[in-house]
This record gives C-alpha cells, structure tokens and sequence, in this order.
C-alpha cells in the first residue's frame, strides 16, 4: 500500500492500483476524533467493529484499510 496525504484526509492505494480507499480524520458526534472512511462512516477495529479507531490507532487503521484495498484480484480463465 502507499499513501498520499492531503490536510486531514488520506488517499491510499493498494498494491495493485486497481483499488483505493480515501479517509478522513474528522470528529465523530461526540467531538472525539476518529478516522471514516469515504462514505462517512467511523473506521472500528476488524475484531470489534463497535470499537471505534481514535487516532493514535494507526496500526489497527492499517489492518482495516489493508482489507479494503489489498483484496487479491482474481483472473478469469485460469
């Protein structure tokens, strides 16, 4: 993955380039802030998606991201 960051959101690419994901760090509804993804919805951790991603959990947003925009692509005809 590579990202390129512009004020508060991210663009990230997978690997491939075939996919990307843009996310936003922005306050929830109770003024914390959390990390959205592009449709507006707060980013949870893959085992507990009702924990909410402050932050400083970057490792964990990594992790979410990655199942987003790392899904191998699957090749017709082989």
């Amino acid at each position: 993955m590579r990202a390129e960051q512009y004020g508060a959101e991210i663009l990230i690419h997978g690997a491939s380039n075939h996919l990307s994901e843009r996310i936003a760090c922005r306050p929830d509804t109770q003024g914390d802030l959390r990390w959205h993804w592009s449709w507006g919805v707060p980013i949870g951790r893959i085992d507990d998606s009702d924990r909410l991603l402050d932050v400083d959990d970057v490792q964990e947003l990594v992790r979410s991201i990655s199942k987003v925009v790392c899904v191998p692509l699957r090749r017709s005809g082989m």
